[in-house]
């Protein structure tokens, strides 16, 4: 008797286990289908953010085309990733201490910014476009808080410019569109360049050419990067 209720025990918990370890296999068998299709979708987003980004370097190369049509490679810099223009004649610079603009920098972004906001509004992903971004640069000289007002009054005193163009101003959907996209920003002398042009290595601030440094540049942000940027943070 008790040898027959001891295999009638034994018997319901092995079939007990073997019901746990099939559970257990069928958790596994979706775990693993739940990880293979984030896989893929994640495969899928970053496909579509990745010809995003091919399509805004496609941007950039028409940006620097036709703006090296129209400007000496003296005058100024167009850089992808992010696209961005720096004005390199000595002639746009502003004069130490100073944020009102010079007469051949009005003349300049008379000419420059009908072509940059033709081309980008032509761009066929120009919904997606975040910011245009004015940033205003300063030397070493002087404070850094000081720096950082004078930068930010460099800035705006580009953005007043362009938003009183005529040709922004000729219709309200133009002036609309470029208002809403553009900023101001000052960043004071926290991005110094050298005499090559190239940005700065705090620890050589022996090297800074502080005529390069006093400098405007106009960066084009688009939601692509950011998006790509975060996706792979989450994957890592």
């Amino acid at each position: 008797m008790f040898k027959k209720s001891s295999s009638k025990e034994d018997g319901s918990w092995l079939s007990l286990s073997d019901l746990m370890t099939v559970l257990m296999v069928l958790f596994l068998i979706i775990a693993v289908i739940i990880a293979a299709e984030s896989s893929r979708r994640l495969k899928d987003v970053q496909g579509v953010i990745q010809t995003f980004i091919d399509q805004e370097n496609i941007l950039c190369k028409n940006l620097k085309r036709k703006l090296n049509n129209n400007f000496r490679k003296s005058d100024l810099e167009v850089n992808c990733n992010p696209i961005r223009i720096t004005f390199k004649n000595p002639e746009y610079k502003f004069p130490s201490g100073e944020y009102q603009l010079t007469e051949p920098f009005k003349k300049a972004l008379d000419k420059l910014f009908p072509i940059y906001l033709k081309t980008i509004k032509e761009w066929e992903m120009s919904d997606f476009v975040d910011e245009i971004r004015i940033e205003g640069h300063t030397d070493s000289v002087g404070k850094y808080i000081d720096n950082m007002v004078l930068s930010q009054k460099r800035s705006r005193s580009v953005l007043e410019y362009i938003i009183n163009m005529n040709h922004v101003k000729e219709t309200e959907e133009r002036f609309l569109w470029t208002r809403n996209l553009l900023t101001a920003n000052g960043l004071s002398f926290s991005r110094l360049l050298s005499n090559n042009g190239e940005l700065l290595d705090p620890k050589f601030i022996g090297t800074e050419d502080k005529e390069k440094s006093r400098r405007v540049e106009i960066k084009l942000r688009t939601q692509a990067r950011e998006i790509l940027f975060f996706i792979n943070s989450k994957n890592r």
